[in-house]
């Protein structure tokens, strides 16, 4: 039986991919080159498509802040600009800025922290647009946080998976998704843990099955060659 050990870690493997789906969907990484402001009189944003649905999918940015605690709100929608609504989020949720105050994440790769802003979504097949807006400073505030941008990305997405745009405004409507938006750096970003929708139990189970007899055969073989 000594060439079973190969055969069964293959074995293993396939149960394993079997099992478990899980991957990237998109990574957006790279050495921070500046961090575009992101405060209540400047929103910014990414857009990214799927062509099938994803499930249990955590949504993180790369963010700092200079006087923290500060928070801002995200948004994520199916449409942006002047028609967009409530009608078309998908999730919102506030978050506290990480503090900044040690600006090593301009210079450190991978990034130095990354925010989750949503966890648990399943997200089907379409555009999905990201938004951001941080705390409100009065027209007086000086800069206080930003989203870290990259001049050398690294992407990274799944199949069948699209990364979109980068946008940012200086003149936000009240609902920030509805902003007219104009082009921006490339920001950091993740999407992650996604699990693409399970296949057909009938092609799943026949797949590993169909594995499993191979390996006795090959096993019941090597058993009669070592007698």
């Amino acid at each position: 039986m000594k060439n079973s050990q190969p055969l069964l870690s293959l074995l293993l493997g396939g149960f394993f991919a079997c099992a478990v789906h899980a991957a990237t969907i998109v990574s957006v990484t790279g050495p921070a080159s500046s961090a575009p402001g992101l405060q209540s009189t400047q929103v910014d944003g990414v857009s990214f498509s799927l062509s099938q649905q994803f499930t249990n999918v955590t949504i993180s940015v790369e963010l700092l802040a200079i006087g923290a605690p500060l928070t801002g709100t995200a948004y994520l929608t199916d449409a942006i600009g002047s028609t967009a609504t409530s009608a078309n989020q998908i999730a919102s949720a506030s978050f506290d800025f990480p503090d900044g105050t040690n600006l090593g994440c301009f210079t450190d790769s991978p990034p130095c922290q990354m925010l989750d802003l949503f966890t648990g979504l399943t997200l089907p097949a379409d555009t999905y647009y990201l938004t951001l807006v941080g705390p409100d400073l009065g027209p007086n505030g000086s800069f206080c946080c930003g989203w870290f941008a990259t001049d050398s990305p690294t992407l990274v997405t799944a199949s069948g998976v699209a990364i979109g745009s980068f946008f940012t405004t200086s003149s936000p409507a009240s609902y920030a998704p509805a902003s007219t938006f104009d082009s921006a750096p490339v920001f950091v970003y993740q999407v992650t843990n996604g699990s693409a929708e399970v296949p057909e139990p009938t092609l799943v189970i026949p797949s590993c099955l169909g594995m499993l007899g191979i390996y006795l055969v090959r096993r019941r073989r090597s058993s009669r060659r070592d007698t």
